[in-house]
């Protein structure tokens, strides 16, 4: 559930950071036995035989209106440079969020439980409130969340029995302030808690498969949106080889027009 990634200036970049991170550690016990992946042939695969899934919102999020419309734009734009077959379909996510919520809870409760008894006064309330989430969940109760997980998986290996490639939003909501402490309503709508703005985002921490963010387009406020690419487990090579096509059509860092 804690996933550790990388932010790089460019998908050339990202392969390198890869390279240099992948393989076994005898530190991590769930490397071992993974090779160390290269780089090999990124740029010769054909994307044009992509079979490429989209969703906006995976049936779980609500999504802000600007962000749905550059993610529209987006996928235009993908469909413009033969970027394969594109069919909106989305996995089935049902349950996907209360299993991530009770786990993530149980998992907060155990590492900072401790820290936010005795220092509470000193953590956000944001803080507080996560952590404390977990503090009465029972074992069958994250052992139900985790069953539900091993579903969602399975429904997203399906899933990629028919696509190559799924991409929907990096977020649903565009950047805010960081004076803003947590998003509680999206286009109007009340969110039922401070963590429901992630769900289109924290989907993939839950299933664990290889996903990649691009930059692409601005709110009319000048804010930047961006796409993410989901592949199957260790297809780490499809994922770049898309991303490095796109990087070349537009989906790369630019600066606001106004700056």
């Amino acid at each position: 559930m804690n996933v550790h990634g990388t932010v790089a200036r460019s998908v050339e970049d990202t392969v390198m950071m890869l390279e240099s991170l992948s393989g076994p550690d005898a530190s991590d016990p769930m490397s071992m036995g993974v090779r160390t992946w290269r780089p090999d042939d990124v740029a010769d695969l054909p994307v044009s035989k992509l079979r490429v899934g989209y969703s906006v919102d995976l049936n779980v999020s609500p999504i802000d209106g600007e962000v749905r419309r550059i993610f529209t734009q987006a996928i235009r734009r993908m469909d413009a440079i033969g970027v394969g077959a594109i069919t909106e379909e989305a996995p089935d996510c049902a349950g996907a969020v209360d299993s991530f919520e009770t786990l993530r809870a149980g998992i907060l409760y155990h590492n900072y439980g401790r820290l936010c008894s005795e220092h509470g006064g000193a953590l956000s309330p944001s803080v507080v409130w996560n952590v404390l989430r977990g503090k009465d969940l029972s074992a069958a109760e994250m052992l139900r969340a985790e069953s539900v997980r091993a579903r969602v998986r399975e429904q997203f290996n399906k899933y990629f029995e028919n696509y190559d490639i799924l991409v929907t939003v990096s977020a649903s909501v565009p950047p805010f302030p960081n004076t803003q402490e947590d998003v509680l309503e999206i286009d109007g709508m009340s969110l039922p808690n401070i963590i429901d703005y992630l769900r289109v985002t924290y989907v993939m921490s839950l299933v664990g498969f290889p996903a990649l963010s691009l930059p692409f387009g601005f709110t009319k406020g000048g804010l930047p949106v961006g796409i993410q690419l989901v592949a199957r487990p260790f297809e780490e090579t499809t994922l770049l080889m898309l991303a490095q096509t796109l990087e070349e059509h537009g989906f790369h860092h630019v600066w606001p027009p106004d700056l």
